[in-house]
């Protein structure tokens, strides 16, 4: 009887394991998710772009962590691509750059499929070697047990100057024969993690 009581007890402890995702770690798909910017050209042109090298995850304490492949950069124009890799980001030191926040797991983990909520959050940016918490409002959407879906709820935008990225700015005009490119960038984020 002793037994018996045990391996249901055991039983029971495992199901309550399985079946809460904070007890594992969410890992981003790098297939499915992408930051897009949009940069304003002569005042009128806007044009989206997007980075789509991102890998990272959702630890258990809820810290996440995202680094950000700046070569993977795509404007549709090759050349552009080059350019904004040589000359803007210097990603032949500044590779990458990194996202991390804080997310209220205890918050998430109630949600059931088809549900979603909002969470406010400070996003530590590291990007071109400079630092910079940024508020943001993310929409946290619960695909499945074990798939969350996580959007901003608004862009961010994102001062270029903030980052030391001013005269890479101005040589890319200066190549691109342009008399402005705008030096405020909005940034949307659409990022889906995954237990595997």
């Amino acid at each position: 009887m002793k037994i018996l009581k045990r391996d249901r007890l055991f039983l029971l402890l495992l199901m309550i394991c399985l079946s809460h995702p904070v007890m594992a770690e969410w890992t981003l798909n790098q297939d499915s998710s992408q930051i897009n910017f949009i940069s304003v050209k002569k005042n009128t042109v806007g044009e989206v772009h997007a980075l789509a090298g991102l890998s990272g995850g959702v630890d258990d304490n809820g810290e996440v962590s995202i680094t950000i492949n700046l070569n993977s950069v795509e404007t549709q124009i090759p050349v552009r691509n080059e350019r904004l890799k040589k000359l803007f980001f210097e990603t032949d030191i500044y590779p990458v750059a990194t996202a991390v926040t804080t997310l209220d797991l205890t918050e998430i983990n109630a949600l059931i499929p088809g549900q979603l909520m909002t969470q406010e959050l400070t996003i530590n940016l590291q990007l071109h070697g400079v630092q910079a918490a940024l508020p943001v409002s993310v929409q946290v959407s619960a695909l499945s047990d074990h798939a969350l879906w996580v959007t901003l709820t608004e862009p961010v935008v994102l001062n270029i100057e903030d980052y030391a990225l001013s005269d890479g700015l101005k040589t890319l005009m200066a190549l691109a024969k342009l008399p402005s490119i705008s030096t405020v960038v909005p940034v949307t984020a659409g990022l889906l993690f995954e237990i595997k």
